[in-house]
């Protein structure tokens, strides 16, 4: 019985490409880099010029070309002598801590309840909570501050994170990741007695890690670590937005 032979051992090759091909290809990738340096200057263009002016001397002017004749950090110096700029700074990292955290976790159950454990109304919740997308942060913001001092947490930094605890879209993102699980994985870990704790642990948790960092990211910005989000006036818990606000 003879066996027949294989593609390769006939003599096939791998099509050759013409020299167009190749710089047509060369100046695509060219292009697409030549786009990105531009999207990057675009971006990081305003905080170089930022840093640069702040480290003028105080006789420069501003438009006295790109580079500072004199640089100095004595700019720095001044403002964190005029107010107590490092604990603004060490409030600001406590509050975004803690709304990355309380997201990353609040996100994932709400997710996964909304994605994978059967509950009547899971369908109405979940047209709820995306309708409440339409109204702005200003809209809200005075009935979250009502709440908040009803609870008795003016001026703390519990107060400050609490309105951005947990976000729809967050919830969204990590709905949409334990939605994209095959469901004959959930089914297996069934058949291997796994409860609902151990399936959203072991199951489900693992496949979203790449969706994570997308939840973790618009959680930095929670209400209290930027200018329009809450802002205490004790200067103890004061963030640093809020002290520039």
């Amino acid at each position: 019985m003879s066996i027949p032979p294989s593609p390769r051992s006939e003599g096939a090759t791998r099509p050759v490409r013409s020299g167009a091909d190749r710089r047509r290809r060369r100046i695509g990738l060219a292009g697409r880099y030549a786009t990105l340096v531009l999207m990057l200057v675009v971006m990081l263009g305003p905080i170089v010029w930022q840093f640069l002016t702040s480290i003028r001397g105080r006789t420069e002017n501003v438009y006295d070309g790109v580079l500072p004749s004199q640089p100095t950090l004595d700019n720095y110096v001044r403002v964190a002598e005029s107010f107590p700029l490092l604990q603004y700074v060490g409030n600001t990292l406590t509050v975004a801590v803690l709304a990355i955290t309380s997201n990353l976790l609040f996100a994932a159950m709400g997710g996964y309840a909304l994605s994978r454990a059967a509950w009547k109304g899971r369908g109405v919740v979940f047209t709820v909570l995306v309708a409440t997308l339409m109204f702005p942060f200003e809209s809200v913001m005075i009935s979250m501050f009502l709440t908040v001092r009803e609870m008795g947490l003016v001026d703390t930094l519990i107060g400050v994170w609490l309105p951005g605890a947990v976000s729809v879209l967050n919830i969204m993102i990590m709905r949409a990741a334990f939605l994209a699980v095959p469901k004959e994985v959930e089914e297996a870990a069934v058949l291997d007695g796994a409860g609902e704790w151990t399936r959203f642990t072991r199951v489900f948790l693992p496949p979203p890690r790449a969706p994570s960092p997308s939840s973790a990211s618009p959680a930095s910005w929670a209400p209290g670590t930027t200018s329009s989000g809450p802002c205490s006036s004790s200067p103890t818990v004061t963030t640093t937005p809020c002290s520039s606000a």
